[in-house]
C-alpha cells in the first residue's frame, strides 16, 4: 500500500514542474518549431503564458493515479521476482518490474495522452478545452479514437520505465560505493540522470507516438510516419525535442523519486 501512496505523491507533484516543458517538446515534434526558443515564442503569441499549461487539467486529475499504479505494480512485482529474499534485487528483475508496470498502465494512459498532446498542438480555435477535445476525438473516430497511438505508446513506456528504474537504482548503487553521504543528494540526482537517459533511449516512439496523437495526418500508421520521417528528416527526425525531453526528463523524474522514495521512508517510520 505504502508503494501506491508515494507513488500518488510523487505522480501529482511532478506533473505541475513538468508540465510546460512537455508542452514545448509537443510542439517541437508536432508542429514544426525547430528549438525550444521558437515554441516559447508561439505559445507566448498564441496562447500567453497560460499556453505553457494548456492540456494540464485532464492529465492533473488521472496522472497522479496512474503514478500511484506504477509504483505500485512496480513495487509488488519485484516484491513477486525476489520471492522473499532479502538482498537487494539484481538490476535485471528491477528492469523487467519496470517494463511490466509501464506496459500494463498504456491503456489507462493513453485517452490522457492523446487529449494532453491535442491540447497542447491545437489552437483555441479548433479546440476549446478537455470536453470539447473528448467530443471531436468520439465523433471523429468513436470510441476507439481514445486509444490512438496506444501500440507506439506501449512500445515507449514498456523500454523506458525498464530503463528507469533500472538506471535509478544502477546510479543509487554507485553513488553510495562513492560515499556519498547525503541522500537526498544521491537521489535528486541518480533520479534526474534516470529520467533524462531513459527518455533519450525511446525518443524514436515519443517522435511517432506524439504525431499519431496530435492527428494531424490522418490514418497514419507506425511504420508510415517512420517512413515518413526518415526520408523528410533522416536519422535526426526521430530526436526531434531532444533537448527539451533531456531537461524535462532530468527535472521531473528527480522531483518524482526523490519524493517517491522520501514519501516511502515517512510512511515505513509512521
Amino acid at each position: 500500500m505504502n508503494d501506491f501512496i508515494a507513488g500518488l505523491v510523487a505522480g501529482t507533484f511532478s506533473l505541475a514542474v513538468g508540465h510546460p516543458i512537455d508542452t514545448v517538446k509537443s510542439l517541437i515534434q508536432t508542429r514544426g518549431q525547430n528549438s525550444i526558443k521558437e515554441s516559447v515564442k508561439f505559445l507566448l503569441k498564441e496562447k500567453k503564458s497560460v499556453g505553457f499549461f494548456r492540456g494540464l487539467s485532464l492529465p492533473l486529475i488521472g496522472y497522479g493515479p496512474i503514478a500511484s499504479a506504477l509504483f505500485g505494480i512496480y513495487g509488488n512485482t519485484l516484491k513477486y521476482l525476489e520471492n522473499g529474499d532479502k538482498k537487494d534485487p539484481s538490476l535485471d528483475k528491477i528492469f523487467i518490474a519496470g517494463s511490466i508496470a509501464g506496459a500494463v498502465l498504456t491503456i489507462p494512459t493513453n485517452p490522457l495522452e492523446l487529449v494532453k498532446i491535442q491540447l497542447q498542438t491545437h489552437r483555441r480555435t479548433e479546440q476549446s478545452g478537455v470536453l470539447d477535445c473528448l467530443k471531436q476525438i468520439y465523433k471523429k473516430e468513436g470510441f476507439r479514437g481514445y486509444f490512438k497511438g496506444c501500440m507506439a505508446l506501449t512500445l515507449r513506456d514498456s523500454f523506458s520505465y525498464g530503463n528507469y528504474f533500472y538506471m535509478f537504482e544502477y546510479f543509487r548503487r554507485k553513488g553510495k560505493a562513492y560515499g556519498f553521504t547525503s541522500q537526498i543528494f544521491v537521489d535528486l540526482v541518480c533520479g534526474g540522470l534516470a529520467g533524462a537517459l531513459s527518455w533519450l533511449s525511446i525518443m524514436p516512439f515519443d517522435v511517432i507516438k506524439s504525431k499519431q496523437q496530435a492527428d494531424l495526418d490522418k490514418n497514419a500508421t507506425i511504420r508510415k510516419l517512420a517512413d515518413k520521417i526518415w526520408k523528410t528528416e533522416g536519422i535526426k527526425g526521430f530526436y526531434r525535442g531532444s533537448t527539451a525531453t533531456v531537461i524535462r526528463g532530468f527535472i521531473v523524474n528527480a522531483v518524482t523519486l526523490c519524493t517517491y522514495i522520501q514519501t516511502l521512508k515517512f510512511l515505513k517510520n509512521f
